[in-house]
């Protein structure tokens, strides 16, 4: 029996951000209730796992949904329907902003973490195990918690 792998935690966000979006869209469109504004949680449900390619595919997913539903609703000639559409874009702006952000952090400590290992080694090189019959055994304990765990 072959071992399912697990999902990526980008797939799982955008999985559940399309989730949202169909069930609010859907509630949108049959029930008459005017939920605009929760379009927007979407793209920041992606903005947490995915990059900002994926995310901007979401963000115009939400502005689009919200365009039809305001005029689906006929809301296009009142005020507060714009407000609420511009929240929208407002936010699906900031999610891939964010995205990038999240994105290039997440770069940047791949890039130090390479670093501190090659550093440790170089400043702690690996022990030979053995030296003319003498069995050696060293062990290196970092100050930090988390060092070494994966």
């Amino acid at each position: 029996m072959r071992k399912l792998a697990r999902p990526s935690a980008e797939h799982v966000a955008m999985a559940v951000a399309a989730l949202w979006l169909l069930l609010f869209g859907m509630l949108d469109a049959t029930s008459g209730v005017i939920v605009i504004s929760l379009f927007i949680v979407a793209p920041l449900i992606v903005a947490t796992a995915a990059d900002e390619r994926r995310t901007a595919i979401f963000a115009g997913i939400t502005v689009a949904l919200s365009t039809g539903a305001g005029w689906w609703h006929g809301l296009v000639e009142n005020s507060n329907y714009w407000i609420r559409f511009t929240a929208v874009c407002a936010v699906s702006v900031m999610a891939v902003v964010l995205a990038g952000v999240r994105r290039r952090r997440k770069e940047r400590l791949a890039r130090m973490t390479a670093i501190a290992k090659a550093s440790l080694l170089a400043l702690l090189p690996p022990v030979p195990p053995e030296m003319t019959g003498i069995n050696i055994a060293a062990r290196y304990r970092s100050a930090t918690r988390d060092a070494g765990r994966r």
